[in-house]
């Protein structure tokens, strides 16, 4: 290339950038002509803000959950596998300050049955919907997860989506506003809205509403529920009343230690069993309850309940 082709190219990359910044200058002034407060490439900020508020919604979502599960998780020990003692005692009213009831003195013969994958998603929503209320007041419906667990993960499914709505400010120089808006109000048209440019004040600035950013805040995050290890607490159960039928005291108690003291899964340490007898409020012991904790090896954490076994063989008839 000679020198006049050099530095024709050099003049035409000068050429171009200096039309490319008059054009953003032209556009700048007749949009602020317009609109005073206007600066080139507002609305593209505003939108990126947008997403990056999305995000941060979603990080907090993602975080509350894993606290929620960890804490629904041991709430289930606590509680014998139910999420609350309301749960539990919708099956068998317990008798006891602390700790629920698997069957109770007038249904000796006919265990609870439930599913603890369903309590555990019940446990998780409780804890999950508290940390969200605090953190976004009155956004997240308390019916807007279907909680599932599959394996080892617990998946949250959002039924609809949360709206995020902006709002460009009035003073210059100010960052956008957003505004997490309850799902009731999506009948809201948002074109009518900024038609009527009606301002909105937050927090003692001023704006006026652009647009809308819509965020699905489904998660799905790692559990340290051992299912099986309450199959097995139950199966365990249901041994000890069809086996421990014994009116001496000493017998019973024996035998309900044997039939939980070989429950542990393969490949696991032998579990921690505690059998005792089981005391009321009035820290009377109570004619054939018997308070089971078992400590689950995989997970480290305990899971209480108490049993009711009969003296005697339970009448067929």
């Amino acid at each position: 290339m000679n020198k006049k082709g050099i530095f024709f190219a050099i003049a035409l990359v000068f050429i171009t950038l200096g039309a490319l910044v008059l054009l953003v200058v032209v556009v700048n002034a007749v949009k602020q002509a317009a609109e005073p407060l206007y600066v080139v490439g507002q609305r593209s900020f505003e939108i990126v803000q947008a997403y990056a508020e999305g995000e941060k919604m979603l990080f907090f979502v993602e975080q509350a959950a894993k606290l929620a599960a960890s804490k629904a998780v041991v709430t289930l020990g606590e509680n014998g596998g139910f999420a609350t003692r309301t749960r539990a005692n919708q099956c068998y009213p317990s008798p006891f300050e602390y700790d629920v009831v698997w069957n109770s003195a007038q249904n000796l013969r006919t265990l609870c049955v439930w599913d603890v994958r369903d309590e555990l998603g019940g446990a998780l929503k409780n804890t999950l919907y508290w940390h969200l209320d605090r953190h976004y007041p009155n956004i997240f419906p308390k019916e807007l997860y279907d909680v599932s667990l599959v394996q080892n993960e617990v998946y949250g499914i959002a039924a609809a989506p949360i709206l995020l709505r902006m709002y460009s400010p009035l003073a210059k120089d100010e960052k956008p506003l957003f505004e997490w808006v309850p799902l009731q109000w999506f009948t809201r048209n948002i074109t009518d809205i900024i038609a009527a440019q009606v301002p909105v004040v937050m927090g003692g600035r001023t704006g006026l509403p652009v647009g809308e950013y819509f965020v699905r805040p489904s998660f799905r995050i790692p559990v340290r529920l051992n299912v099986s290890f309450y199959e097995r607490l139950y199966q365990a159960a249901q041994q000890a009343l069809t086996n421990c039928q014994r009116t001496n005291f000493s017998e019973k108690i024996q035998c309900v230690r044997e039939a939980f003291a070989g429950f542990t899964g393969p490949g696991e340490n032998q579990s921690a069993i505690t059998v005792a007898r089981a005391k009321g409020t009035t820290a009377d012991y109570i004619e054939d309850a018997f308070f089971i904790a078992a400590d689950d090896p995989r997970t480290k954490l305990q899971v209480r309940f108490t049993l009711f076994v009969p003296s005697a063989p339970i009448s067929s008839s």
